[in-house]
């Protein structure tokens, strides 16, 4: 019995040693450290087709003692990098100011003729400086860019010696943005609409959730589940400059703002409050205990109410915006997660049932429910068009207003979550939990165009357009 036990406990820490080298867990930050995200991208379009695979990644603040960031191999090859990125990993890192990144390689080979020949290593490993240098403080999250001219990588026609420059990030100020939380790491990362590229990333507190853009005053909210707060974020800037304590509550997660973003409302699912904060003086001027496992909200202006979900209460609460009182009670399946209020009508993403209920405003009353998928739990619209996403089985519902049929299913894989459009660019970006990636699907082509990989799980996401 003993010898059965120990079997057991010693396969449990080799399960939980192989899940952190492997990135299955993510410990959380202690005092003093920080996480650094590690893109590659190619400098111009490749027209040679190379691969190479390295062993060891390690960083240093001074060229001498290094820090290594992995050393379980990892392989690279420009014809799957093309015009994205790929993520090397994101790395727990002591705070510090970092200059040197160091590469040590395993092989290299170029692709002729549709077989890989190998290629002779030129040098076994690579310092690369990072100008200006990477100052981590604690708690940070940023990101590191490198950087690869394969052209240049490969010296006359048999010997590799990789050309790739660093770079730290700089999110730009303006053009469109997506911004992503991933509660795992405590990180808020950018992107780039116009590429579809990460440009850097924000380390925010601990478990951040949901958020929202006020664009007129030059902010982004970001729940703070862990902490219990509402991070405040700088646009102009992307510092966090200030943070809201939320009181009552014991695992805040969703936040929706009022049509000035004067105020904004807080969901807790645990607690069951419902909160209504004041921007500008920090306070919570309302609050109230609503249902059970209270979930979503939504301010739905043209009605002049607040729509809040609750799915073990089985309801959808529509609920005054001044002073939280309940109109009225819509009983919708037995899960309702994600809500839209979309011409007139008020969809409610059921993941009990895999249905969404249509709820008409002007009768008063539910409509009728479709069935959708396995496990929707958020919807977003466009044009004329809604988008469910059915969570447990990789697929998009195509619903078309006021029709109680889908109209078309897209596959997308994973687990998609969250949603968020840029109608500019006429990209709909989907967020898969399981693959710890961004789906990018066109509207006008309804194809998938391109994927984003990030260094932790995604939750939340909003455009700034």
């Amino acid at each position: 019995m003993k010898a059965k036990v120990k079997m057991i406990g010693r396969s449990l820490v080799y399960l939980f040693v192989l899940g952190v080298v492997m990135g299955l867990f993510v410990a959380p930050l202690a005092l003093g450290e920080a996480r650094i995200s590690v893109y590659l991208s190619l400098k111009n379009p490749s027209v040679s087709h190379v691969w190479f695979r390295c062993k060891e990644l390690s960083i240093s603040q001074d060229g001498k003692e290094w820090v290594t960031l992995r050393d379980d191999p990892v392989g690279v090859d420009s014809s799957k990098v093309a015009n994205g990125q790929v993520l090397l990993g994101t790395f727990t890192v002591p705070s510090g100011t970092y200059n040197s990144f160091k590469i040590a390689l395993e092989k290299a080979a170029l692709k002729k003729g549709g077989k890989l020949v190998l290629l002779s290593l030129a040098r076994r490993e690579l310092t690369i400086l990072i100008f200006p240098p990477l100052d981590l403080k604690s708690g940070d999250s940023t990101c590191l860019f490198l950087q690869w001219d394969v052209e240049r990588s490969v010296e006359e026609g048999f010997s590799f010696s990789p050309v790739i420059s660093a770079r730290v990030q700089s999110i730009p100020l303006r053009g469109e943005l997506l911004y992503v939380t991933c509660d795992d790491i405590d990180t808020l990362y950018v992107v780039r609409a116009d590429k579809n590229w990460v440009v850097g990333s924000l380390g925010v507190g601990r478990g951040p959730k949901g958020l929202e853009l006020d664009t007129e005053h030059n902010r982004l909210y970001v729940v703070d589940s862990g902490s219990r707060d509402i991070k405040v974020v700088e646009l102009s800037t992307n510092r966090v400059v200030d943070s809201i304590m939320l009181p009552f509550v014991l695992e805040p997660t969703f936040i929706e703002l009022s049509p000035h973003g004067s105020g904004a409302y807080v969901t807790d699912r645990k607690s069951n409050y419902l909160l209504k904060v004041n921007l500008s003086s920090g306070m919570v001027e309302k609050e109230t205990e609503l249902g059970h496992g209270l979930y979503y909200p939504l301010y739905v202006e043209d009605e002049g109410v607040l729509a809040v979900s609750s799915p073990l209460s089985q309801l959808v609460y529509l609920v005054d915006p001044a002073d939280l009182r309940v109109r009225r009670e819509i009983r919708v399946g037995s899960a309702p997660e994600g809500i839209l209020a979309y011409q007139g009508y008020l969809y409610v993403a059921d993941r009990g049932s895999n249905t969404v209920s249509v709820y008409s405003f002007r009768d008063g009353r539910i409509l009728g429910r479709v069935n959708v998928g396995f496990q929707p739990r958020r919807l977003v619209g466009s044009g004329n068009k809604i988008y469910v996403s059915n969570y447990g089985e990789g697929t998009l519902s195509l619903l078309l207003p006021g029709r109680l049929v889908v109209f078309r299913k897209i596959t997308v894989g994973g687990a998609p979550l969250a949603m968020a459009v840029c109608e500019r660019r006429r990209w709909l970006y989907v967020l898969d939990r399981k693959a710890k990636r961004i789906k990018v699907l066109g509207l006008t082509s309804e194809r998938l165009m391109a994927t984003i990989p990030l260094g932790g799980t995604p939750f939340s996401a909003r455009v700034l357009q």
